[in-house]
């Protein structure tokens, strides 16, 4: 029997976490069975980047492709977990004893799936952003961008870390050129990090799919088979996603179920 889908998405509510200087999340009864309205209408006010979301590549380059561009295949299909160690970042090191293989799916359980446990369902307290999550650092950002994976899907609010508003920002060589250094901003911060703003643009240049706020917690390293599609808001530059997954059994346990079954 396969194992069942679970979902790996984290619920929307008023009150949730958001990053720093995003909208709101609120929910608004327009009409109300309960008020003795024919029906239940809800208008929502949220951002497109509340809880777990994709970025289209239109989040950060100019005239590129929006999230309703987005093709099914991206976030339907086989997908790989990969347990990360690092309790600070993403790093190309770390990446690179996994044979990543142009075209996978990637989902990367870090600290942060132990740190932030699973949303319960229903009416919840407020939660507060934390900023210290694990994130991709620049060179790996480089790493998956050269293999050309086709999404990369993060526990996190982000792929990049949160900028360090102490260091300010990168300073810039040219009109659309930043200095390759310093700044939270710029291509590196001073713990290894890259500043979101950078890894968001390499990654989404290269054409990865980037699928941010996943909860992980409930897989393991591994092969999955993962179902996510964003809402298909014409124009819009990400959207919220609904992402499921379910364990794949690894190739090597398969065989030995099989001769197991021989004997």
């Amino acid at each position: 029997m396969p194992a069942p889908f679970i979902d790996i998405s984290r619920p929307v509510h008023p009150g949730m976490a958001v990053w720093p200087g995003d909208p709101e999340t609120s929910f608004e009864r327009v009409l109300d069975l309960s008020r003795g309205d024919l029906c239940t209408v809800t208008r929502l006010t949220l951002c497109a980047h509340a809880g777990t979301h994709l970025d289209a590549p239109s989040h950060y380059l100019p005239g590129a492709p929006d999230i309703s561009a987005m093709p099914l295949s991206a976030g339907i299909g086989r997908a790989r977990v990969i347990g990360i160690h690092n309790p600070v970042a993403i790093t190309a090191d770390e990446l690179s004893g996994h044979g990543i293989r142009r075209g996978e799916r990637l989902l990367f359980r870090t600290a942060n799936s132990t740190r932030r446990p699973a949303d319960p369902a229903g009416p919840v307290d407020p939660a507060p952003f934390t900023a210290d999550f694990v994130a991709v650092a620049m060179d790996a950002a480089r790493y998956l961008a050269e293999k050309q994976v086709r999404l990369v899907g993060v526990d996190g609010p982000s792929v990049g870390a949160f900028p360090d508003p102490s260091a300010g920002p990168a300073e810039t060589v040219g009109p659309e050129e930043p200095q390759e250094a310093t700044g939270p901003l710029g291509p590196m911060a001073e713990d290894g990090q890259a500043g979101g703003d950078a890894v968001h643009r390499l990654l989404l240049a290269a054409g990865v799919w980037l699928l941010e706020g996943l909860d992980l917690s409930g897989l393991s390293p591994g092969p999955v088979e993962l179902v996510c599609l964003p809402l298909r808001l014409v124009g819009a530059e990400g959207a919220p996603a609904r992402a499921v997954a379910r364990q794949l059994a690894r190739p090597l346990a398969r065989a030995v179920a099989r001769r197991r079954a021989r004997v």
